[in-house]
């Protein structure tokens, strides 16, 4: 059975509905596709098919559209419904090994930052540890070398305040090569000290240099 509706313009312009109630045997190979379909979705196929055909367009382009309906429609709708099913699955199978493989990622990439951090600040100490063991040894020369040259000063001193005492004969060039001698003997004793804060200070800069080398080589990591 066929219901007919609807109109054509005059400009030529179609707007027509065919319904249609056909038996299922008439539709032939499309009847067994509707039978696979509806194997699948665990439903029997009707007796009847009912379904709308809609022409719009032109009469030199008609366009048709097919809109199921009654048992066939829900059907239809049964099988969209299916196949959407079946899309956010796989959309959601999806998402999670795309977020699996992000985690991967982020966790291979954080596994590497911390190498990558380990190796610099190994590195950086090992080159503080050049720069503090280098200005150490510097540092001891230092101090060395301002020990022996105020013993030296101090001892060059001290035999010159003696051999002016040793010149003396009589009480009175005593009692005054005594007086020379015991200044000759503090001048020594302050120029030794002298030298010897000289060598502290020099010792400590050199230090101090190497700590701020230091610094200026863990900031800039």
């Amino acid at each position: 059975a066929a219901e007919v509706s609807g109109s054509h313009g005059f400009d030529q312009s179609l707007d027509y509905r065919l319904a249609l109630d056909v038996p299922t045997a008439a539709l032939g190979n499309a009847a067994d596709m509707l039978a696979n379909l509806l194997g699948d979705l665990g439903s029997k196929i009707p007796k009847r098919v009912q379904f709308d055909i809609l022409i719009s367009g032109t009469m030199k382009e008609p366009h048709f559209k097919i809109t199921p309906k009654g048992r066939a429609g829900g059907a239809g709708a049964a099988a969209r419904a299916k196949v959407s099913e079946e899309i956010d699955r796989a959309k959601r199978t999806a998402e999670k090994r795309a977020q699996e493989e992000i985690e991967r990622a982020k966790a291979k990439g954080e596994a590497e930052a911390k190498r990558a951090k380990k190796a610099a600040e190994d590195r950086i100490a090992k080159e503080a540890k050049k720069i503090r063991d280098r200005a150490e040894k510097e540092a001891k020369r230092v101090r060395r070398a301002s020990k022996k040259a105020a013993e030296k000063v101090r001892k060059d001193g001290y035999a010159a305040a003696e051999k002016v005492e040793a010149q003396a004969k009589d009480p009175f060039s005593k009692a005054a090569a005594k007086a020379t001698a015991d200044r000759m003997r503090k001048e020594a004793d302050k120029k030794a000290d002298q030298i010897l804060r000289e060598g502290e200070k020099k010792a400590d800069r050199i230090l101090r240099e190497a700590e701020a080398k230091i610094e200026q080589l863990q900031n800039a990591s």
